[in-house]
């Protein structure tokens, strides 16, 4: 019995190393987006906001972080308070605003922290934006720095970081963050500008001139061919489709998982009387096999700026040919999309509590087969 006792006291030994070990850290990030209203880059004398924000805390109190750029390149404007720690206002919070200052490239001692609260906030959002204004041409890194997170015990929490390059020219700003990942677009880096833009005219059909079609894109847009049904005849309608190489810096929203094109899609002479728009789409099968997914992994999703949210659209799968697979999706509306992975990413505490679970049932199935001998030995034996 006593060695029963001493291995259910390993085993939760184990259970508890277990759960400390898959502990990762909480990650902070940049992203960044002009403020000029429109797709083209910025020039000198324009505002540039950046977002910090926060994914997968847990129990999040209060945060303390300084921010560094090139006084040269940027100039500090303003401060704001992002929505998690408040929960939308949900919550009361303290904000040093009035007591921020920024000098020789440093906006010091950023605080926000819940007021009265018994516990932190949990999951992922914004801390707060800064706002730049472009003042000098050059490079500047934003990053954060002597970053002290808490939990409502007054617990450190830990972090990792990943900081943001800006280039500032008399012609315009692009920006990249320093995490990279794999793809068609990359991710992380926001583009200021497509890096392929083509405009088609319809062929329109002479017995049903409510349906456009376009086709004869390049294979680098990733569309093969966009089918509209009007509920009017239209005179030239046409349609333009934008190719980022990244997410587009007015799309405030990344997408997750692993993106293959980023799109801008506009109509021209016909918007208000689209009834449906089929888009017909292909992915390289090369990539497919670098980014370890299936054909049947892939979806095109909208954006909408009003939820700051991609919305996946109802994807079919068509034909194949050697070099790529066809998908056909259905939309009222044009915006930005996202050729990219449907699977749902585990967000890392996610991952965590399942690995942590796993643990737990197969230690106790272990633990009840333990005893469970240990008992039949006894009356085994001590009958």
């Amino acid at each position: 019995m006593k060695r029963a006792v001493a291995v259910l006291l390993l085993m939760i030994l184990l259970i508890a190393a277990g759960y400390f070990i898959i502990q990762e850290k909480k990650f902070i990030g940049f992203t960044v987006s002009s403020l000029n209203g429109s797709d083209s880059a910025l020039s000198i004398g324009e505002q540039l906001k950046v977002d910090l924000r926060i994914s997968d805390v847990t129990d999040l109190e209060g945060i303390q972080v300084d921010i560094s750029y090139n006084s040269n390149v940027l100039t500090y404007t303003d401060i704001e308070e992002g929505t998690f720690l408040s929960e939308s206002d949900l919550a009361s919070t303290y904000f040093n605003e009035s007591e921020i200052t920024a000098s020789g490239g440093v906006i010091n001692d950023i605080i926000i922290y819940r007021e009265g609260e018994a516990a932190g906030v949990n999951g992922s959002g914004l801390l707060f934006s800064v706002y730049f204004n472009s003042t000098g041409s050059g490079s500047s890194s934003i990053t954060a720095s002597q970053i002290l997170l808490s939990d409502s015990n007054g617990t450190s929490i830990s972090t990792s970081t990943s900081g943001l390059s800006i280039t500032v020219s008399s012609t315009g700003t692009s920006t990249t963050t320093s995490t990279s990942g794999g793809g068609g677009s990359s991710a992380g880096t926001v583009a200021a500008t497509p890096s392929l833009v083509e405009t088609q005219t319809a062929e329109v059909s002479e017995d049903d001139n409510k349906t456009f079609i376009f086709q004869n894109f390049s294979s680098e847009t990733g569309i093969k061919k966009i089918e509209i049904e009007a509920t009017e005849e239209t005179t030239n309608p046409m349609i333009t489709v934008s190719k980022y190489d990244a997410r587009p810096i007015n799309v405030s929203t990344e997408k997750t998982g692993e993106v293959y094109r980023y799109l801008q899609i506009e109509p021209q002479n016909f918007d208000s009387t689209i009834e449906k728009t089929t888009i017909t789409f292909q992915v390289e099968k090369s990539w497919l096999s670098e980014s370890n997914l299936e054909k049947g992994d892939i979806s095109l999703f909208k954006f909408d700026a009003n939820t700051a949210a991609w919305g996946e659209l109802p994807t079919r799968q068509q034909e194949e040919d050697d070099v790529f697979y066809y998908y056909d999706a259905e939309t009222g509306s044009f915006s930005y999309f996202a050729i990219a992975q449907n699977k749902e990413i585990l967000s890392s505490t996610a991952a965590s509590n399942r690995l942590l679970w796993i643990i737990i049932t197969a230690s106790l199935v272990i633990i009840i087969i333990i005893v469970s001998m240990v008992i039949y030995r006894r009356k085994k034996y001590g009958s």
